[in-house]
Order: structure tokens, then C-alpha cells, then sequence
């Protein structure tokens, strides 16, 4: 972008290209102006002007697609306006998680497996966002939790027990502005080892605490599950679609506090099932 105009890089390629097998020194380039989600003005007027409440994660490591789709999920929700008593939803702001919508195949946890599906990765965008309203003490209206523990989640910004699932459709992730003034959401995906989610709006003036977890072991993990075949790989790939990661029960109590005053003491209760070491091996020869 130009000072807030968007250029047609396809067609004005093809305009150089043009002028260039001709005599023309000049050429006319296709700009459009955008203008950005909230105005300055507009800002100061909707109380926007500070961080409220912010998610940090990490998806370095990951496979081209799932940072793909980490990178697109966040980008159709950076700029999401909240007004003062609404309820977000996330799964409403990302809009249709498939492939017309330009997400990938990537692994997910669908119902009791870890498998290739269009939008594998967005569950990060999911938690991160959840951290994000979790330590600005708002209200979680919707939460579900993956079934087992992922051990990404808890490199940066939390521990067991702070992570959230979206699937459409079906699990959401939701949560209310409880503040008296507008909130945004701002995403940064720019970089793997910081993906950052921030909620900006103004600061309320409440405390947010959180206990330390109570986390009590599970079962442990079962026998390797059988290779899962891909016809669409070489002999000799080979990826590990899930680890074997033993289950756990995790407890998390956050208090928020408007001086001496507890307005809410709220308990997040979470039940990871032990996962199975799987992986993926290519057939094709």
C-alpha cells in the first residue's frame, strides 16, 4: 500500500511491461483508495486507544499450510470492530473455513483423530484470541477446549489448560466486551514466534489474577496407532500427525478485581484425553 492507497500490481505489470516495447515514458498506474477500519477520530470517539487484553503464541515449525491458514484466519479478523455489551464470535468473524475461502489442508483434531482437514491451524488463531480476552477479564460466553493437549500452545503465553478449539461448524469460541467502550482486535502474524492477537479499546480499571493451575495427571497414552496411508505421497514420506501425549485434567481459576471488589471469579475447567503416536506415510510409487 501507498499512504493508505492499495496498487493493482497485475495490472500495472502489465502496463510497464507495455511502455516498455513502446517509445512511452510515462505510464498511468491503477490505484485504488482504502480507507482503514476506524478513523483516528473515530478512535478517540469509541474510547480505542489502548491495549485491554492481549494473546501471544508461536506456530514456528509449522508446515507451510498451517501457517497459511493461521496467517489468512487472522488476517479476516484484524480490524474487528465490538461494541460496548456485544458478543463476539469468532467463527462468524472468520467467516466459512473452506477451501473456496482460500484455506489449505492441515492437520486437525476431528472428533477423536488428528487428520488432514481445509483450515488445520486456525485453532491457534482460536487460542491465541482466547488468551487475549482471558487476560482482559472479559466475560467467555463459549470455549471448547481441544481434546488433548497440545504441547505448541503452552511454548509462550500461558499454561495448560489456555487453549481453544473452533471447528465449523459447531465449536465457537465467544466472548462479550463487557467494557463500556468499543474494543478492536489487531493480529500480527508477520512473525512464527510471536503470533500475537491484542484488543484494544480502554482499559476498564479492573485487576485480572490468575491462580496457579491445579493440573492432575490422566491416562496414559495408548499403543502406536496403525500409519495412516497417503496414495498422494512418494514412498519414503513420512510425518508424524500426532504425538503421544499423555492425558490430564487442568483447573484455572481468574479473578477479576475492580479495587477490593471481586466482580467475577471464574473457573476453566479442562480435560485432555491421552493421544495415540500416529503418522502419515506416502504409498505412491
Amino acid at each position: 500500500s501507498l499512504d493508505g492507497r492499495t496498487v493493482d500490481v497485475a495490472e500495472n505489470v502489465k502496463r510497464l511491461a507495455a511502455a516498455a516495447a513502446s517509445d512511452v515514458r510515462s505510464v498511468q498506474l491503477v490505484v485504488a483508495t482504502t480507507r482503514p477500519a476506524v478513523q483516528v477520530d473515530q478512535a478517540a470517539a469509541m474510547g480505542i486507544k489502548e491495549p485491554v487484553g492481549q494473546g501471544v503464541t508461536t506456530f514456528a515449525g509449522s508446515s507451510e499450510s498451517r501457517a497459511h491458514n493461521i496467517r489468512l484466519a487472522a488476517s479476516k479478523i484484524d480490524n474487528a470492530i465490538i461494541p460496548p455489551g456485544a458478543t463476539f464470535s469468532l467463527l462468524t468473524a472468520l467467516g466459512p473455513i473452506t477451501a473456496d475461502a482460500g484455506y489449505q489442508e492441515g492437520f486437525a483434531i476431528v472428533g477423536e483423530s488428528t487428520v488432514q482437514d481445509v483450515g488445520g491451524g486456525v485453532c491457534q488463531v482460536a487460542t491465541t484470541v482466547f488468551r487475549a480476552a482471558f487476560f482482559a477479564g472479559l466475560p467467555i460466553v463459549e470455549r471448547n477446549p481441544h481434546r488433548y493437549l497440545i504441547p505448541r500452545y503452552f511454548i509462550k503465553g500461558g499454561p495448560h489448560g489456555l487453549d481453544a478449539a473452533i471447528y465449523d461448524p459447531g465449536r465457537d469460541l465467544r466472548f462479550k466486551n463487557s467494557t463500556e467502550y468499543f474494543l478492536i482486535v489487531k493480529t500480527d502474524a508477520s512473525d512464527a514466534a510471536n503470533f500475537t492477537v491484542t484488543l484494544y479499546g480502554t482499559k476498564p480499571g479492573w485487576t485480572v489474577t490468575m491462580d496457579e493451575p491445579v493440573i492432575k495427571p490422566g491416562a496414559t497414552p495408548g499403543p502406536r496407532l496403525p500409519d495412516i496411508e497417503d496414495p498422494n505421497k512418494p514412498v519414503g514420506y513420512r510425518v508424524l500427525a500426532q504425538a503421544a501425549v499423555a492425558g490430564e485434567s487442568v483447573s484455572i481459576t481468574r479473578v477479576v478485581k475492580q479495587g477490593n471488589t471481586v466482580i467475577s471469579r471464574d473457573v476453566f475447567n479442562t480435560t485432555y484425553y491421552p493421544a495415540s503416536e500416529q503418522w502419515i506415510v506416502g504409498t505412491k510409487k
